[in-house]
């Protein structure tokens, strides 16, 4: 995923959360892309509110999130959190059993057998550990909801073994051109460059 894509999409998650939490911003918007071509189809925003082990134990812990799923466009839905289980091994990782609660919009939550369930605004999920889900936005409103769960060690594990978690992100770089040296400087796009500085085609 470029980096002004990643960007957008924090952008887009922003809009949803702060219509709940108007001090959210997009820069505090961690993406999960899920590395596949097609980024836009798999999209969830989250923000860590905490994520903490008694005392470096890793099988005893506690987790937050703030998390947003993009608003449905063309289809029922938008853009998914794929299918995937939080898996355990064997010493200091343990499987996590989730709570959600909805804050706004509808959450579509897909299950392992293929069941779909709509939680509204006010209402709660429980997802036993190792239970097999999928998440996205019921309404093109968008979905904002928390989620409370045992320590989160990232150990996700998704149906299409194709998809990972977090998203790699290419750069974005184009040549810059100061108008009074000729020389170029290399920067991201979106970078405030001095005013004598111009954009080559």
């Amino acid at each position: 995923m470029k980096r002004s894509e990643y960007q957008k999409h924090q952008a887009l998650a922003a809009v949803v959360a702060q219509k709940v939490f108007p001090f959210i911003r997009a820069e505090q918007i961690e993406i999960a892309g899920f590395g596949l071509e097609k980024p836009s189809q798999y999209i969830l925003g989250l923000v860590n509110l905490f994520n903490q082990s008694k005392a470096g134990d890793k099988t005893r812990g506690f987790c937050g999130k703030l998390l947003i799923c993009l608003p449905a466009t063309d289809n029922d839905t938008g853009p998914e959190c794929p299918m995937h289980h939080h898996a355990s091994t064997e010493g200091e990782v343990k499987s996590k059993n989730e709570g959600f609660f909805v804050v706004h919009g509808v959450l579509l939550i897909r299950n392992g057998s293929g069941d779909n369930y709509l939680l509204r605004a006010g209402q709660t999920a429980y997802l036993p550990a190792g239970a097999r889900h999928a998440l996205s936005a019921g309404t093109d409103e968008g979905c904002v909801f928390f989620e409370f769960s045992d320590l989160d060690q990232r150990v996700d594990v998704f149906d299409d073994p194709k998809i990972t978690r977090d998203p790699e992100i290419e750069e974005d770089v184009k040549d810059y051109v100061p108008t009074d040296t000729g020389f170029p400087i290399l920067g991201q796009e979106g970078l405030i460059m001095p005013a004598d500085v111009t954009l080559t085609s």
